[in-house]
Parts: structure tokens; sequence; C-alpha cells
């Protein structure tokens, strides 16, 4: 799809909206009925090529910097006269075009939430939290999306406030009124329910979704063979009515279900009168489980039949929702969904829809930018931050599709393995990888009565091992790895490092409480440069400890006391090079959960240049609850 075509798309659904202010303006009668600098289409416009620079200055840009350009508290009277939906509107007639492009395959649409801090407002009780583990009180939007993983873009949103949120509800809803004939959604074990399958069922859609492998959920009550893997045929009938003859037809497990009058089911009657026929929904499904991984198995529930879709295929399928997360992180950091133009909640709808048009625009785009395949030691891929900014130029009429795609193309960052090695890419990678094996397996049959000890000994355990390992492969000669290792005993936490690997504690600021080991950091100690020097020092990634280099190497340890509510994160150079202490503070604090944090830490990294490999791990000890992915 041509830039220009792209572009046509979108122009065209602004003044359709534009064009019909009685559909979209609080108060049709008077608002937009005079001639001004600001008509409804250039303020539409105008919020939907805006990035995360102040008010005056984008109206700056947005105008020319011409002595014309109006205020910034004009431009604020009248977007307050436009609806959410109004860009709501347009996102939905912009993302529905694109979709109908796409006619060569089935869209494959990964459904997920994410929460998006807004400034607070403890008046919002629907979106308000108060303060709680010294975290300052805040408010959150909460937004359910599906996504187009083969296109990559956003086909809908529904935005909701976060103490409303409903993602099986928005989820429903969205496949409900979609346009699509035909798709398939992958869902994680957040949406597993008997109604969103149904609703994807009646719709002659396909669905693939986690499930929970304990004793809740859809497994429950199935009568599953005793295998670590599976593929079981399902046809299952759901009833609300608990007659004694629908009773003794629940002894066939794979065949009948009661559904609770508390449990949503859309497709029968909430209550039934006993002369009433017994009614009966049908839901056909496979059980399948597979391994992912040494000793771990997922389970997941899906319609797709099993010729073209065995268990191998499946695996892959549900691999690719990891799609959505990192437009997730795209849409915060890249677009800049993490700053808002106003501090109310209808404004920041509308910025929220304007940043997910903007995000179809510029991917649609860079997607269909060619990349020459050169001889290259690894894949390259467009730099999506620089990609954003062309379009967004492009959007505003001041660059060409010629210089836009050639940029875009000129503009690539490398997809790199993770290994945080020395000695070369493989040398290094094999290092990285065999000390953490070693240390996992050392730790495995040592009892943790003496923390400090025993990280001392398997960090000199690891190193001789690996120093054995280079001396039998001339290939490995000169490898060696940075190291950084946590345990947390009760509620003190133990850790060791060596090299500039780093542990840093986030609660209400960060710090870094392991010690680099390099000759910048050693300069900086010995008063030869300033701390504010080393960051960009030429000489910053010489490092003077690396396990596997000598003999014996003196890892440093550290004890520390827990508090609740204290986040650990552990990470290589290849994050700490390229993001500042602050904005991994925002990440991580900002953040569902530690998995998103993790992505967008390293999304983050890529964004900015990306330039090393990238390790990192975030964790929080004191948690009331653990997730495991």
């Amino acid at each position: 799809m041509k830039p220009e075509h792209v572009k046509k798309l979108l122009l065209t659904e602004i003044k359709n909206v534009a064009d019909n202010p009685q559909d979209y303006c609080f108060n049709p009668d008077n608002d937009f009925t005079r001639k001004r600098k600001l008509s409804m289409e250039k303020v539409l416009a105008g919020i939907i090529g805006m990035k995360s620079g102040s008010l005056t200055n984008e109206l700056l840009d947005l105008f020319d910097a011409s002595a014309d350009t109006p205020t910034a508290s004009a431009f604020i009277q009248q977007r307050n006269k436009i609806r959410p939906e109004a860009f709501e509107s347009i996102f939905a007639g912009f993302s529905h075009k694109l979709m109908t492009e796409f006619t060569e395959n089935m869209p494959i649409l990964a459904v997920d939430g994410s929460d998006v801090q807004i400034p607070t407002n403890p008046e919002d009780l629907a979106s308000f939290y108060s303060e709680t583990n010294n975290r300052k009180a805040y408010n959150l939007l909460h937004i359910n999306a599906l996504y187009d993983i083969s296109h990559h873009i956003y086909s809908d949103v529904i935005i909701q406030k976060s103490k409303e949120a409903n993602e099986h509800k928005a989820l429903q809803e969205m496949v409900d009124r979609s346009k699509i004939t035909k798709a398939l959604v992958i869902a994680d074990r957040g949406y597993e329910s008997f109604n969103s399958m149904a609703h994807i069922q009646e719709k002659g859609w396909f669905f693939l979704i986690r499930v929970k492998d304990g004793i809740n959920g859809i497994k429950k009550g199935l009568d599953l063979p005793d295998t670590n893997c599976f593929d079981l045929d399902i046809s299952l009938k759901l009833t609300r009515k608990k007659t004694n003859a629908v009773k003794e037809l629940f002894k066939d497990k794979n065949h009948y279900r009661s559904i609770s009058s508390t449990q949503p089911f859309d497709y029968l009657p909430l209550k039934n009168k006993k002369a009433d026929p017994t009614k009966f929904y049908e839901l056909n499904f496979r059980i399948v489980r597979f391994l992912i991984s040494e000793n771990s198995y997922e389970t997941i529930v899906t319609n797709l039949a099993r010729t073209n879709y065995p268990p191998t295929e499946l695996k892959k399928l549900y691999a690719s929702r990891w799609g959505i997360e990192t437009s997730f992180r795209d849409l915060k950091y890249t677009i800049g969904m993490l700053n808002f133009h106003s501090k109310k909640v209808m404004c920041i709808q509308q910025e929220i829809y304007a940043h997910l048009i903007m995000y179809n625009f510029a991917e649609m785009i860079t997607s269909h930018v060619v990349i020459d395949k050169k001889q290259r030691k690894h894949t390259y891929k467009a730099n999506f931050s620089i990609a954003t900014h062309m379009c967004r130029l492009f959007y505003h009429g001041k660059t060409t599709p010629p210089d836009l795609e050639a940029i875009i193309a000129k503009n690539l960052i490398p997809i790199r393995p993770v290994a945080d090695g020395m000695g070369g890419h493989k040398a290094g990678d094999f290092a990285s990888s065999y000390t953490v094996n070693v240390l996992k397996d050392e730790l495995k049959k040592t009892p943790m009565d003496k923390p400090e000890e025993i990280l001392r000994s398997v960090v000199s355990i690891a190193n001789h091992k690996l120093i054995e390992a280079a001396s039998r492969d001339i290939k490995l000669e000169g490898m060696g790895t940075t190291l950084v290792a946590a345990t947390v005993v009760g509620n003190t936490l133990y850790f060791a490092n060596v090299g500039d690997s780093r542990l840093y504690l986030i609660n209400d600021k960060i710090r870094q409480l392991s010690k680099d080991h390099s000759l910048v950091e050693e300069m900086v100690r010995l008063g030869g440069i300033k701390a504010e020097e080393a960051r960009n020092h030429p000489d910053k990634n010489i490092i003077t400890r690396a396990i596997g280099v000598k003999e014996n190497v003196e890892p440093d340890i550290y004890e520390y006391r827990l508090k609740k509510g204290d986040i650990i994160l552990m990470c290589t150079d290849g994050l700490s090079n390229m993001v500042e202490d602050e904005d991994m503070f925002n990440i991580v604090k900002g953040s569902r959960d530690v998995v998103e944090a993790v992505q967008m830490l390293i999304e983050k990294a890529n964004s900015n240049g990306g330039r090393d490999n990238i390790g990192v791990i975030v964790a929080e000890p004191l948690a009331d609850e653990v997730s495991v992915w």
C-alpha cells in the first residue's frame, strides 16, 4: 500500500467526521458554526499528528511557526467542543479501510489489554487509586485491543476506566461489532471463558486461547488423558438448568457442563422455569497440551481443524501473540502515549485514539518499505522511532514518499540474540549461557543456609568450569562473561556481581546497588573523572573483572533488607547504556506487571539505538502474588 494511498484514506476519514459536527460535538448548533483558523477538521488533524512536545510547540509546528498561530488556550477551547467519539470514529473507519485491503489471508487478531497512567484526579473515582506501598496516588485507563499480527495494525480498541475494566466484555463487544467475516483470535489465559468462546463461535471465527493448568477454569471437570501431551476433541453442551435428568447427564464430563447463574453466558437464559424445556448451547473445540520447553507445558483450547493446525502449528501461532505486547510498547514510548496535552479524561481519550490512528498510519507505511537484504551479520528491521518521525512529517506535508521511504529504509536496527559475553559472538553467547546453566545446577544442589558464602562459591565454580571449557575448544578461547546473580531469603536480598551487569532497587526512586567493575568506574572512584562524564566516556566498555578470564575472580557480595513494594531490576549494559535510570524507573512503575516492564525496557533500549545485546530481569520479591510465564 503506497504512502499516498494510506494518507488519503486517513484524511478522508478526518473530513467525514468534520463534515458532521452534529454527530460529534457537544453543542452542534453552536460549535464550529463560524469560520475560524481552528476549524473542526484542523483540530482533529492537529491532535492526530501531535508528538510529545508542549502544546505551544505543537501548534507552532502545525501552523509552520506563522504569526497567525493560535494560542494554546484557543486550541483547548476548540478541542473541548469535540466528543472523544469523533476520534473513535476516525480510528474505526481508518482501520476498517486498511483491513479491507488485506484479502489474501484470514486475519490473525491478538487480544490483550494495557493500562495507561493519566494525570492524577481523585474525583474520577472509576480510575483513581490512592497512595499505597510508597507509590503516589494515580489514575489509570485500560485499553482493550484487537491487533492484527500479520499487518501490525490495531483493528479495534475499547477504552475503559481501570476500576470498571472488564476484558471479557470488551473482547466480546469487539468480536460482535467487527465487520470482518473471518478471523482467528489468539488470547492469553486472562480471556479464558466459555462466553468468549461462544461469541467467537457465533461470529463464525476461530479462537486459540491459553487456559489455566490448575484446578480452576475450563479444564476443571473435564476427563482428560493422563499424559503430558494430548490433543482431544470436545463437544460440550452447556446449560443452566439442573433437573435430576440433566444432573444425570453431567456424569459425562466431556459432553455436558452446568453454567451457574453467576457465570456470564449470553446464549442461555439466566433463569429457567420448571415447565421450560431444557436449553443447551453446544460448544465444539479441541483441548491441546504441548511441550514449550524442558519440563514445561501449555494447554490451549481452539476450534481450528487438526488437519491444518496440528499442535506444532498451534504452538507457533500462540507464540505470535507477543506482537501485541511489542505494539503496546511502541504505542507508549515511540508514538508517545505516555504524554498528554490535557488533564481532562475526555481529552486524554481523544489523544489515545489519535495515537492509535498515528500508530496504524506509521506501521502501514513502514511495513511496506522495502529493506535491502544485503549480506549482513544480523537480520535488520526499520527503526520505528525514526520511521514514525518521518511518517508524521509526511502526514503534515513536510516530506514526500521518495524521501520518506528512502530514509526509513536507510535507518535500520539489528535483531540480535541475547548474550552478554566476550570473545566474539559465538564465544560470548556460549560463555553467558554456560555460566547461567552452571549456576543453576550448583544452586539446585546447595541449601541456602549461608547465602553470601554460597554465592561466592558458585561464582568460583562457574569461573573454573568456563576456563576449563575454553581450554577444550580453540574457538572459545578468550571468552568471558559478566554476571549479576541474586537470591532472596526471607526479606533479605543477597546478590553478587562481576563486571558491569547491574542490579537496581526501585521503590519511590531508582538506585543502583551494584558497583561496576569497569575502567571508567575506577576512574570515577579515584577522582579522575566526574560521574556525569562516565556515561559517554570512550572507554566505558572496558571491564576490569569477568568470569572465565583469570583463574581466580572475586565477586562483590551484597546484602540488602527489602521492604514491601521494592522491585529488583537486573540487567546487562545493553540496557543500562541505552536507557537512562529515570526512564527505567518510569517504565517499571508505569507497567501493568513485570512481564510488560521487561518487554518495554527492551523495546526502549532498541528504540534508542540498541547497540548491544540486552538481558533484563524484573522481580517484586515481597509481592503477595507471583505470576510466572
